[in-house]
C-alpha cells in the first residue's frame, strides 16, 4: 500500500494539470482531512488513516 507521503505529491501534480495551472504543484504538498483540519501523516498509509471512497481531503 501507499504512503500518504507518495500519495500527496501525485494529487499536487494532479490538480495542477486538472486546473490548467492555476494550482502550482509543490515538491511539500501536504492533505489534510476536510472535516477536522488534520493533516494526514505521510509516513502512514491511507487505509490506516482511514481514507476511504468518499473522503474529503484538502490539497495545501
Amino acid at each position: 500500500m501507499s504512503r500518504m507521503g507518495e500519495i500527496a505529491p501525485l494529487a499536487a501534480v494532479l490538480a495542477a494539470d486538472l486546473s490548467e495551472g492555476s494550482y502550482k504543484a509543490g515538491r511539500q504538498a501536504v492533505l489534510l482531512n476536510a472535516e477536522t483540519g488534520d493533516i494526514y501523516d505521510v509516513d502512514m498509509t491511507a487505509y490506516d488513516q482511514g481514507i476511504r471512497n468518499g473522503s474529503q481531503l484538502i490539497l495545501i
